[in-house]
């Protein structure tokens, strides 16, 4: 054993002890009772401080080696499991990943109950139990990331979890469990050290007693000498418990892998166990045991930082010291080492001595280097997949837009009706795929780096409205509201990409278009307050917010939208479609603007998504040019019933010095008006076309007979233009007819244009201004089915009609109750009440008043006696779907002439239908191998009135519903439920009637037929069923094809020189 670990020679006082004793028995034979006995009493004493130290030091060393080998344990363990987890990643196999996974539990397990068992071992020190606790705390951290990993291999984001693997947080804390079991060990080794030099002080203690007794027994009596004697043989005892005691530590510290040294600052002799020559190669004996020794192994580009962080702990009043180097090993290699040793100080604070364990990091080591190796091809494979699509996308697109260009001159060809519907399916699944290319291209295309952004000046005001106008067609179809605002303080010239910023603003907004089905979306643009300090005065940071009133997004999946190919639930791709890239290409362009994207929402409240972009200010923002007229503190009243259009009003008109006042409702306006003052005080007045309780255009008719408002001029402002809104505009004195999201530009110009003419005020030409002569009527119209809502509500509004929805009977009798109408179209079969029922109720109501509401029955029947029950039923007029346009036009006027305004009485004479049997127009003669019309052109021409845009409104609309039409017939026949097989069979025949489809008509029939008497079997209600499916396959096959074809430049839909029958 090394004399840096042993003490103070005891064989010279032992002998002199001896011989002292000797003369003390032959010089007091007669001592006193009283000398023996208080030399029996020393002697007692002193046998029983070496048999207590006897105990203790058996304890100390088969404490210590335990707790070490506990430790090293631990140590093992840990190292084992960080290499499963990296195994665990480097499978691909199911099978082979499944096992690692099964040995990381099973390694986990073992860590988590060797750590637990040693710190459940009461005999720990105060200072190892403390270090033991630091360990169980950062091998805690460890597993919960360990579990993190687990959890993303086994679920196929191996890369997410390569990425994590080689993340510096989770190095850092492998770190942290590293140090913290060296630093067990330390402690544990320097409790173990500084115990047994506490030991070797009591014995030391002890043999001084003892040599105190013998010299008291040589002055006393024999007796005393004998005892001494005895005494002696039992301090021979302790110094053989000492060597013992030696020969155990030796153990203990071969018992670890590591090496463990003891280094004698004031003499630099140095010390290690048995492990330093078993890992670095050396013989017993060819080292020498001093510092120089031991530095002349450490690799030459290390030994100075590391002589240099030893020389600054020892100098300062640090106690730890940790280092990583390279030392040589016997055949000249390096071993990578992690050193670390503790300074022990003397009474003045200088250190003597330094203990320490090295500790062979060479695996570990090379695992990292491995590991950064597949990590960097990862990456290159990644890049060069990425470069290879971004390079290809041309040689992609180009070929798929031949093919949706060639699919559609086919369709323009003369073709039978199956190779229509064959290649209406082929360019439909490609116009599908070419979306999914094109979105995974742009992804592709920003993954490898060649997305390049231009510095372009532009107006970020018309940017922003330009791609509100994109999407505001979207909004309109779904009833909802799209609104943008920029405050003044927004500069209005930017550099920057203004595509790239549209690109984002029209992802967004239609994602939220998508996911939104009431309510509003409201784009807005800010300045935001730059905390980073940037130097350049002319950039700034702009924070743009995109709120919806959707179906939210919970907060555990909100991290997932901005990632490729994912939604936040994957039943919602099922439903909405869509590829999962839009946000994420969103995230990365916002990226590339030097800014950030980020979420906030609620399920069932909505979301607001922010993004913030950086851009230049390309010249200061000017100032307003001179007007035509005075604008400047011009009051101004805006009614509108939604608060974010006021608001947005407010803000606009305010910037331009003006004076608004809001009012949100016609109600509101007109109780505003009642006072003289108030009236006189508007020379302009904002109205929205769309409100409820009273409308706008009904606001205006209010307004205009006050005399007092003869100055004020009229503007206004509609979410959703309809045909006829522009000839009511005009015979109601309206100056002014825009349709929103409104442009700042145009809204100014357009109160510009209105208040600066001095004589007659006209409305502004827009593209709604079509021929309207009928006097404009407020028609409630009871239909369930959605196109013929959309039908009927379309060719009313083109004469210039308000007109009120309701879904089925009872809501009809309700609004009629509330609201006067001019005319009712009653819908016959419907849910909850029919419309023999619901007119019935109406007119019972109106026996109270005397008044007499038209009413115009509607009814897909068709059949004899169902005329003369609804004029029985109080109806005034019969009419079969699908409605003529002139039939129906022909009706309203017959009804509601000057001479029976506004409540006629019931005429004589009812309006009866157009015979069913011949609803097409007569066909051309044609070669015999040429099939059936799908559907009547000529009459579905007639019915529309011509009108293109409606017909594929409906279209849109019936390949929609069509499906679920088919399921609840599919339905309604496996059940056998007779009344839902007819009432969802009669609900799709009025659909197809809409398109004079006969064939599609009659097999719907069939099965409403069967229902309607309700006797069939499965077979036969399969086979009508089958053969409606048919039916429906060609109709909208029939369908897309048409919808695609050009007008012939008279508004027509279909002309006999321009095409036949198909």
């Amino acid at each position: 054993m090394p004399a840096l670990l042993r003490g103070p020679s005891t064989a010279a006082p032992k002998r002199g002890a001896q011989r002292a004793e000797r003369r003390a028995v032959r010089g007091i034979l007669a001592g006193t009772f009283a000398v023996v006995a208080l030399l029996v009493a020393i002697g007692w004493m002193s046998l029983s401080n070496l048999r207590s130290m006897d105990l203790a030091q058996r304890r100390l060393v088969e404490q210590g080696s335990a707790q070490l080998i506990e430790i090293s344990q631990i140590a093992t363990s840990f190292q084992r499991l960080r290499v499963a987890s990296r195994d665990l990643l480097a499978e691909n196999s199911e099978a082979e990943t499944s096992l690692f996974v099964g040995e990381i539990a099973a390694l986990s397990a073992d860590v988590r109950a060797t750590t637990a068992a040693f710190g459940a071992r009461a005999d720990l020190a105060p200072e190892v139990r403390a270090a033991h606790q630091r360990v169980a705390a950062v091998l805690h951290t460890y597993f919960l990331q360990l579990d993190k990993i687990e959890s993303l291999g086994r679920t196929g984001h191996e890369r997410e979890a390569g990425k994590f693997l080689h993340s510096a947080e989770y190095n850092a804390v492998i770190q942290e469990v590293i140090t913290a079991i060296d630093d067990l060990k330390v402690r544990q080794v320097r409790w173990i050290l500084q115990t047994e030099e506490q030991n070797r002080a009591l014995a030391e203690a002890s043999l001084l007693r003892v040599a105190t007794a013998a010299s008291l027994a040589v002055l006393g009596t024999l007796l005393g000498g004998f005892r001494f004697l005895r005494v002696t043989r039992q301090t021979e005892r302790a110094r053989y418990l000492l060597q013992e005691s030696e020969k155990r530590f030796r153990l203990i510290s071969t018992a670890t892998s590591d090496v463990l040294w003891d280094w004698d600052l004031l003499t630099d002799n140095v010390w290690w166990n048995e492990n330093f020559q078993r890992l670095f190669g050396y013989s017993a004996g060819e080292v020498r045991h001093d510092i120089q020794a031991w530095s002349a192994r450490i690799h030459p580009d290390d030994a100075h930082r590391v002589e240099h962080d030893i020389a600054h702990v020892i100098a300062t009043v640090s106690s730890s010291w940790a280092a990583e180097y390279r030392f040589r090993r016997h055949d000249g290699t390096y071993a990578s080492i992690f050193d670390r040793g503790e300074v022990l100080r003397d009474d003045s604070g200088s250190a003597i001595r330094m203990v320490g364990v090295m500790m062979d990091i060479t695996e570990r080591k090379q695992a990292e280097t491995e590991l950064l190796a597949a990590k960097t091809t990862a990456e290159a494979a990644n890049r060069a997949k990425s470069e290879f699509l971004a390079n290809m996308s041309h040689e992609i697109r180009t070929p798929m837009n031949g093919i949706i260009g060639m699919t559609e001159l086919l369709l323009d060809m003369d073709m039978t009706s199956d190779q229509v519907e064959c290649l209406a399916m082929v360019k439909s699944s490609a116009d599908s795929l070419l979306t999914v290319i094109n979105d995974i291209l742009d992804f592709s295309k920003i993954e490898a780096g060649k997305l390049e952004f231009e510095a372009i000046e532009f107006d970020l005001r018309d940017a922003l409205d330009d791609a509100m106008r994109t999407m505001g067609w979207r909004a309109d179809q779904k009833g909802i509201e799209l609104a943008c605002f920029v405050p003044p303080e927004v500069p209005q010239s930017l550099i920057g990409d203004p595509s790239r910023l549209r690109q984002v603003v029209l992802n967004l907004v239609g994602n939220a278009i998508k996911f939104t089905e009431q309510g509003e979306i409201v784009v807005r643009c800010e300045i935001e307050n730059d905390a980073e300090g940037h130097s350049q005065p002319q950039d700034i940071t702009l924070h743009f917010q995109v709120t919806d009133s959707g179906i939210g997004i919970a907060r555990e999946q909100q991290e997932l939208v901005f990632s490729a190919f994912t939604q936040a639930d994957n039943s919602m791709t099922r439903k909405y479609g869509g590829t999962g890239l839009g946000l994420t290409i969103s995230a990365r362009l916002v990226e590339m603007m030097g800014g950030r994207i980020w979420v906030e929402s609620e399920p069932g409240k909505g979301s607001t998504f922010h993004f913030t972009a950086r851009a230049g200010i390309a010249s200061a923002r000017p100032r307003a040019s001179a007007c035509p007229v005075n604008l400047v503190d011009l009051p101004v009243l805006v009614v509108d019933d939604n608060a974010t259009n006021r608001r947005i009003l407010h803000d606009t008109l305010s910037q331009w010095h003006m004076r608004p006042t809001e009012v949100a409702s016609g109600l509101g306006a007109l109780a505003l008006l009642a006072g003289s003052s108030a009236a006189q005080g508007f020379p302009l007045i904002l109205v929205d076309a769309q409100m409820p309780e009273m409308d706008g255009f009904t606001l205006i008719q209010r307004i205009k007979q006050m005399r007092e408002l003869d100055h004020s001029t009229i503007m206004m402002l509609s979410s959703a233009g309809m045909r006829g809104d522009a000839a009511r505009c005009r015979e109601l004195g309206v100056s002014a007819y825009l349709t929103k999201p409104i442009k700042q530009k145009e809204l100014l110009s357009a109160i510009l244009t209105v208040l600066g003419k001095r004589e007659g005020r006209q409305s502004l030409t827009t593209r709604h201004s079509l021929r309207e002569r009928s006097r404009p009527l407020r028609i409630l119209l009871a239909e369930d089915n959605v196109v013929n809502q959309k039908v009927a509500t379309r060719l009313l509004a083109r004469q210039g009609h308000a007109v009120i929805v309701a879904l089925n009977g009872e809501e009809a009798v309700a609004l009629a109750a509330r609201e006067p109408f001019d005319l009712v179209l009653m819908d016959i079969q419907m849910p909850v009440m029919d419309g023999f029922e619901a007119t019935k109720a109406i007119r019972r109501a109106e026996k109270a008043t005397g008044k007499h509401v038209p009413i115009v029955a509607l009814t897909a029947h068709a059949m004899k006696g169902d005329e003369e029950r609804c004029l029985a039923a109080g109806m005034d007029r019969y009419l079969s779907k699908p409605v003529q346009a002139k039939e129906l036009h022909a009706a309203i006027a017959a009804l509601t002439t000057p001479a029976k305004m506004p409540f006629a009485a019931k005429p004589e004479t009812p309006v009866k239908p157009q015979a069913k049997q011949k609803r097409s127009s007569p066909k051309p003669a044609q070669p015999a191998s040429r099939a059936e019309p799908v559907l009547d052109h000529a009459a579905l021409d007639r019915s529309l009135d011509g009108d293109a845009e409606l017909l594929k409104e409906l279209v849109a609309i019936f390949q929609a519903d069509s499906p679920q039409h088919l399921a609840r017939i599919s339905a309604a026949i496996v059940a056998a439920d007779a009344t839902a097989l007819r009432d969802s069979a009669h609900a799709l025949k009025g659909a197809v009637s809409n398109f004079y489809c006969g064939a599609a008509a009659e097999a719907a029939l069939r099965l409403e037929r069967m229902g309607r008497d309700g006797a069939f079997t499965a077979s036969e209600a399969q086979a009508a069923f089958s053969a409606l499916r048919g039916e429906l396959a060609r109709l909208l096959a029939e369908l897309e094809s048409t919808v695609q074809q050009p007008t012939n430049g008279r508004g027509d839909l279909f002309a006999a020189d321009e095409r036949g029958p198909r």
